[in-house]
């Protein structure tokens, strides 16, 4: 099941600004390392941060001002252990042999980011209307029944996730979430108040993909004093 989440890039970035992020995002779509798988088809609000003034007693909350919005279509996956190698090699497989896979891509992948670079192993096409995050969590619980010896959590893989930018404006703030914690991770939008203003465009999304990465090097960060020369500043007709 697709979900919506808030993620805060260009604020206080050592790679990127939101004019960077989206030059990037516009050529290759954009990649994320998360903490955790999200389903495909999810929505990712990709936003700057601007703090309120500090209620004394209150925790710090600020506003969300959204500039793009990307759908997840990708997830590039590296183990981290032999034993997450050996169930993610399983779970492939499982798809493979059930069906559930549309084509095979036997062509590595490489990504370049100003973040970091890596190459991904053919990767394997899938069906839009499969729940394949709920097919990996199901098979991880029987992996770790059947093999106690050699059990795996998500937090032994490292998670990327990738898709295309489907909404922005150049410049132009295009929604607002309101009083929302500062988080560099990925943050469900479902209860906090949030409007966002959508075009009737159509845009045209790639087939869900699952890749292996099989090498990942980081960049060293980008002084700041670099980094904001490239900056663009946010205005907005509908904010505040």
């Amino acid at each position: 099941m697709s979900r919506i989440y808030l993620h805060f890039t260009g604020t206080s970035s050592q790679y990127y600004t939101p004019r960077t992020f989206l030059e990037e995002a516009r050529k290759i779509g954009f990649g994320r390392v998360v903490p955790f798988l999200v389903p495909f088809g999810s929505q990712i609000l990709f936003a700057t941060y601007k703090s309120k003034p500090k209620v004394q007693g209150q925790p710090q909350v600020g506003r969300a001002l959204i500039y793009a919005i990307g759908v997840v279509t990708g997830w590039h996956v590296k183990p981290k252990t032999e034993n997450a190698s050996l169930f993610w090699r399983y779970y492939i497989s499982h798809l493979e042999d059930e069906g559930l896979v549309f084509k095979t891509d036997p062509d590595p992948i490489y990504v370049i980011r100003r973040c970091g670079s890596y190459v991904c192993e053919g990767g394997i096409h899938l069906f839009p209307s499969i729940d394949y995050l709920s097919i990996f969590k199901e098979l991880l619980k029987k992996w770790n029944e059947e093999n106690p010896d050699k059990k795996v959590t998500i937090h032994d893989f490292q998670w990327i996730i990738t898709g295309p930018i489907i909404r922005e404006m150049k410049g132009m703030t295009i929604g607002v979430v309101e009083d929302v914690k500062f988080s560099r991770g990925l943050i469900p939008v479902e209860n906090t108040t949030m409007t966002v203003f959508l075009s009737d465009e159509n845009v045209e999304v790639p087939l869900y993909q699952i890749s292996t990465v099989k090498t990942y090097e980081r960049n060293d960060p980008i002084p700041t004093k670099e980094l904001w020369k490239e900056d663009f500043q946010l205005t907005s007709t509908t904010v505040r």
